[in-house]
């Protein structure tokens, strides 16, 4: 696959490839600054922290490790409210962001008011491959302040999103520092405050386990639900749920949303909506795989299809993969299409050993978009 559609669907595959790395001691998030003459600590607003980096071919991998996110009031920069913190680190690989938008959290208690700056603090990164591939890398200093643009407000139950762009080639202007055998990280990133919709335009997907059902209408209908994530520090995400939204049962079945109980596990895939909910396309109960590769034929009559997982997949050889009628059939960003063979695509499903013949049973096929062309 060329590493444009490998750049296009990666964060796709983004459910536990960044995360395995993550070490934590402990959380906090939505405290300080009420004391600030500018900030309401009465009332709250919710802030949501994407992440995204442009794309290079310098490097394999570039882990970056997170330690806190806050923005500093207006005129009080002694005071700043923390959105998201993890005592021991939140390691993330940064070419998996490329081109697209990582929901790290939505914190709901953030104090009303005017803000003017936001603070990253970073407190490691590691290179693999590029200039300092094997050498130790510098941090100048670990706290980072970024000016998205002007002040910006935080309103009474409104939903706003910080939005930082982490340059990887810019920041990763690795060189030798003199004769001490390191390399110096020079952060370059961009900020952004979005108050549009949507925040982040492509579906993504989200794993934990459901820690409350939620029957917003009172009628005794399942509607929603609080996710837990796999990783506290990421914070509870609320998901909703429609007529249209797939239940998928780890019994390879589509029972609805009465199939949905506390404490199960769960991946959902889902975009954020004003309210700073993800609005679910599909519910998947249990573990699922996620495989990218290439279509080698098109679906038959009985909705079959010959699939080649990329190297370093979990599935290896050739895969027949199964659709049901409910199969979601998309690009990554959402838009209706067809399996087109020959290309690139992301099969998200079970494989199932258990009848005559081994299938892959496709909840969703994410192909990239379709190319325009002309002169």
């Amino acid at each position: 696959m060329s590493k444009h559609i490998r750049s296009f669907l990666a964060i796709t595959l983004f459910l536990g490839a960044a995360l395995s790395f993550l070490v934590y001691t402990g959380c906090s998030g939505g405290g300080g600054g009420s004391g600030s003459a500018n900030l309401k600590g009465d009332s709250y607003g919710k802030v949501g922290v994407l992440l995204t980096d442009a794309p290079t071919d310098l490097f394999d991998h570039i882990y970056i490790t997170i330690t806190e996110i806050s923005l500093l009031p207006e005129g009080g920069e002694e005071n700043p409210v923390i959105v998201f913190a993890d005592n021991g680190g939140y390691m993330i690989d940064l070419l998996d962001l490329r081109d697209k938008d990582f929901l790290l959290t939505l914190n709901e208690e953030v104090p009303t008011g005017r803000y003017e700056k936001v603070r990253l603090k970073v407190s490691n990164i590691d290179a693999v491959g590029g200039p300092c591939g094997s050498m130790e890398i510098d941090l100048p200093s670990g706290k980072i302040d970024i000016n998205p643009g002007g002040s910006f407000t935080v309103e009474k139950g409104q939903a706003l999103y910080v939005k930082l762009d982490i340059n990887a080639d810019q920041s990763i202007n690795l060189h030798p520092a003199g004769k001490s055998g390191k390399c110096v990280f020079r952060p370059v990133v961009f900020g952004r405050i979005i108050s549009e919709y949507p925040p982040a335009p492509c579906p993504a997907i989200f794993n934990g386990s459901i820690k409350s059902l939620l029957d917003t209408n009172g009628d005794a209908v399942t509607d929603g639900f609080i996710l837990q994530r796999d990783y506290p520090c990421l914070g509870d995400l609320k998901i909703g749920l429609t007529n249209n939204t797939l239940i998928y049962s780890d019994q390879g079945t589509f029972p609805g949303a009465d199939a949905l109980q506390a404490g199960q596990n769960v991946v959902i895939y889902g975009v954020i909506t004003p309210e700073g909910t993800i609005q679910a396309q599909f519910v998947a109960i249990g573990d699922i795989l996620i495989v990218e590769g290439i279509v080698k034929s098109l679906p038959t009559s009985e909705g079959l299809f010959t699939f080649t997982p990329d190297a370093g997949e979990e599935l290896i050889g050739q895969v027949e993969v199964f659709l049901f009628n409910q199969s979601l059939i998309m690009t990554s960003c959402g838009d209706n299409t067809d399996i087109v063979e020959g290309a690139g695509a992301v099969i998200i499903g079970r494989y199932d050993t258990q009848g005559p013949l081994p299938l892959f049973r496709a909840i969703a096929v994410l192909l990239p978009p379709s190319p325009i062309e002309g002169e």
